[in-house]
């Protein structure tokens, strides 16, 4: 076999790791429905919205704001109905659940920590929030309506008249685009909306909302209402104040959608089309349904979202005429093998690629010489897990082999993995740095089983988790103390990449030698390139474990289930824009500059037909697409996401975070 030095070389990988699942619990699962009643601490007031969230419904993305998952009630006793039938994919409450309010953040201990439960519970009391309680709210000023209607004039707003502590507006005539809010005493300064703020909400006739400070722009289907508003309760309800819809010169005759079938896998997007006729018809009212949200969503742009497995109905209403699509969500499954074997491999090394080598006694290198197959171009997923795939030739499986996983730089690889493939097989394989294990099933598959995320301290070298806070290509650490260097400038590598607490951490052990039972450790992170911190000191001790946040020239130790990193600096000549504005050129995209921690191109002249994608290092290997939600209004991206059509005409900033995740267009008003 090959025989090569083991020095682990650290490269960002292509694959993220920054999913876990909790292994499933059966003795948890919940068969039937019941009431879960939960009383809230005293600070709780009756405008802080709280809901349950957890892998069952979806997380954050999906429950937080969703009514089906708003706990009911008055301030501090609230109650919840959980339907096992409305869980997504199989999840169980055992896999974890917490309480969250938009305002007041999460449920945490008295000392500070973050509640996770994972129990059935009927009855539950919550200690405190993670944010203290705002400035006691004084509603008691004059209130108007401001929005689209008056050009957001809070001088001048729709006038509300007083009746006890409620106002009401009566005969206000909304178009289906309007937006409004409420407005006190004639200014921004206090003002109520309904959701998170920089979001549409959509207020249905005779049902009551809840408000909040500074909360979304509010819209109603097109008609005349009485707009009655709360200020006391934070709450706002719209009546029938005359005709369903106000005269239409030219009504809408017809409406139908494009495509009339959507098939998706899970997590992925398609926007559908809806066409209205005749094209000039005046149209009063748009509004977007799902059937099952737990299976796709909606938005009111038409963008559908594939959440689990399943089926489920989107259809959108114009004016009182209905066009549906049915829709189909599918999981990522392993696609059909070819001829000779399919290798899939799990990349939990932190090498940038992994080579798959085989030898056999007798033979030598089967096909390929050292380090052996690069993987096949694309990156398949199955269930929801990115992997390498090596399509082999029948020369892989005319007997025992053995197998070794490498980073093809002759600085990291596996222990042989004795093997015996066949043909029109596939195998999984997860691969970490020194050994590789075959996934059973991966449609079944959790890391956790493969690794343990977290410390995993020995009683021989101290282990610490360093995060990445400079976005650095590569990351070295040197050090020294009273009994000398252990290594040569730069340093060593990291020799892993783990999770933990939902953050990508490096993986260093430093040997029990190198640490000091009473001193100080002298540490210095660097890139090799001529980055690095300061000298820094630490108080590291054998068979322990430590978390370092490294950032700028500085790091210090944190608690990684209280962290929240920021955005790393950006570096000069990273990412730029390729579009239809500059025939999709990656090798010469507009180029941006460094902002802080943003990117920005600044004067970019766009057309209502304008597409485009953030591209980086001038390739298309690494690229984001999303979609654009309006002007001044972040957006996320993703890897290989939509193109981006914000349908604005004119010239404009564009802003990217040096992470990648998001990006915005300010308002050049602004």
């Amino acid at each position: 076999m090959k025989k090569i030095s083991y020095l682990l070389l650290l490269a960002l990988p292509l694959l993220g790791l920054s999913c876990s699942k909790e292994k499933d619990n059966k003795d948890n699962e919940t068969e039937e429905a019941f009431t879960m009643t939960v009383t809230l601490p005293e600070d709780t007031s009756e405008t802080d919205a709280v809901y349950i969230i957890g892998a069952f419904n979806g997380g954050e993305e999906f429950a937080l704001g969703n009514p089906k998952w708003e706990l009911k009630g008055s301030a501090t006793l609230r109650s919840i109905e959980i339907n096992p039938e409305n869980f997504i994919g199989g999840k169980t409450l055992a896999e974890g659940y917490q309480f969250q309010s938009p305002t007041r953040g999460v449920e945490v201990t008295s000392d500070g920590t973050v509640v996770v439960r994972n129990q059935k519970e009927t009855s539950i009391k919550i200690e405190a929030w993670e944010k203290e309680a705002g400035p006691k709210f004084d509603p008691s000023g004059t209130w108007t309506l401001v929005g689209t209607i008056n050009d957001w004039n809070e001088k001048v707003g729709i006038e509300m008249t007083h009746e006890g502590t409620t106002w009401v507006a009566k005969g206000v005539h909304l178009q289906a685009s309007d937006e409004f809010k409420f407005v006190m005493d004639g200014s921004w300064a206090t003002n109520f909306g309904a959701g998170e703020p920089n979001t549409k909400f959509v207020a249905e006739l005779d049902e009551e909302f809840d408000l909040q400070p500074d909360g979304g722009n509010i819209k109603a289907a097109a008609g005349y209402y009485d707009i009655y508003l709360y200020p006391f309760l934070a709450k706002a309800k719209l009546v029938d104040g005359g005709p369903e819809y106000p005269p239409q010169g030219n009504p809408v005759s017809a409406i139908s959608l494009a495509p009339n079938y959507l098939e998706l896998m899970e997590g992925s997007s398609e926007s559908l089309t809806l066409t209205i006729e005749p094209e000039d018809a005046d149209v009063m009212s748009i509004v977007w349904e799902s059937s099952d949200e737990a299976v796709a969503t909606v938005t009111q742009e038409g963008l559908v979202t594939a959440v689990s497995e399943g089926t489920a109905t989107v259809s959108v209403t114009v004016d009182g005429l209905t066009a549906s699509c049915p829709v189909t969500v599918n999981r990522e499954s392993p696609p059909e093998p070819g001829e000779g074997p399919t290798v899939y491999v799990f990349n939990a090394t932190g090498w940038t690629y992994v080579y798959l080598y085989a030898w056999a006694d007798g033979v030598g290198s089967i096909e390929t010489d050292w380090p052996g197959q690069f993987p096949d171009n694309d990156i398949p997923k199955v269930d929801g897990w990115s992997y390498y795939r090596y399509t082999l030739s029948d020369a892989w499986c005319a007997g025992p082999v053995n197998l070794i996983f490498n980073d093809g730089n002759s600085t990291g690889q596996t222990e042989d993995f004795p093997i015996t493939m066949q043909g029109g097989e596939s195998y999984f394989f997860y691969v970490d740095n020194g050994k590789a294990a075959l996934i059973p099933d991966p449609m079944d598959f959790d890391p956790n089983d493969y690794v343990t995320p977290g410390p995993q301290p020995s009683t021989d070298p101290a282990t610490l988790y360093v995060y990445n806070g400079n976005g650095w290509d590569w990351m070295y650490l040197y050090t020294w103390n009273i009994n000398g260097s252990p290594a040569s400038w730069p340093g060593v590598p990291a020799e892993a990449t783990v999770e933990v607490s939902g953050h990508t951490f490096l993986r260093f052990r430093l040997a029990a030698e190198w640490c000091s039972e009473t001193d100080d450790v002298y540490l210095i992170f660097d890139d090799n390139k001529g980055n690095q911190t300061m000298n820094l000191t630490f108080p590291i001790r054998a068979g322990q474990s430590y978390y370092i946040y490294q950032h700028g020239d500085t790091a210090e130790m944190i608690d990684p289930e209280n962290f929240t990193p920021a955005d790393p600096p950006a570096k000069d000549g990273s990412w730029g824009i390729a579009g239809t504005m500059n025939g999709w050129s990656a090798s010469s995209p507009i180029e941006m500059t460094v902002e802080g921690s943003f990117y920005v191109a600044k004067g970019v002249t766009l057309t209502a037909d304008t597409e485009f994608k953030f591209v980086q290092d001038k390739s298309w290997a690494v690229n984001r697409g999303g979609t654009f939600i309006a002007l001044g209004e972040t957006f996320e991206l993703f890897q290989d996401g939509a193109n981006i059509k914000p349908g604005l005409t004119g010239t404009y900033d564009i802003y990217i975070n040096a992470s990648g995740a998001y990006a915005y267009i300010p308002n050049p008003a602004q």
